[in-house]
C-alpha cells in the first residue's frame, strides 16, 4: 500500500510503496492535487498559479541588469519561443 511524504516545510516528497522514505519525511494521509502544492496544519494549500509574463519580466529584469541583450533572450524563451530561430527572431523585435 502506497503511504505519502512530505519534508519538514511541508513540500511533498513522494509515495512510497515497499521502499522506505527519506529520513525525517512525514507521512501525510494523502497526495496533493499538484506536485508544489503544501501540506500546512494538516492540509494541502494550492501553490501560487504561475507568474504572469510581465511577473517574469521583472525577475529577468532584476536578474540581468545591465545585460539587454541577454535579458531580450530569457524574456523571448518566457514568453514562449522555443527553437534558435524563433528565440533569435523574438530577441532582435525586442531590440528593434
Amino acid at each position: 500500500m502506497t503511504k505519502y511524504f512530505v519534508d519538514s516545510n511541508g513540500n511533498y516528497i513522494g509515495g512510497f510503496d515497499g521502499t522506505p522514505p527519506p529520513a525525517g519525511s512525514v507521512e501525510v494521509p494523502t497526495p496533493p492535487d499538484h506536485g508544489l502544492d503544501k501540506f500546512v496544519s494538516g492540509a494541502w494549500v494550492a501553490h501560487d498559479s504561475a507568474p504572469t509574463v510581465s511577473e517574469r519580466r521583472a525577475v529577468i529584469d532584476e536578474y540581468l541588469d545591465g545585460n539587454e541583450a541577454l535579458a531580450f533572450i530569457a524574456i523571448a524563451v518566457a514568453e514562449g519561443a522555443k527553437t534558435k530561430s524563433e528565440i533569435k527572431t523574438a530577441a532582435k523585435a525586442k531590440v528593434l
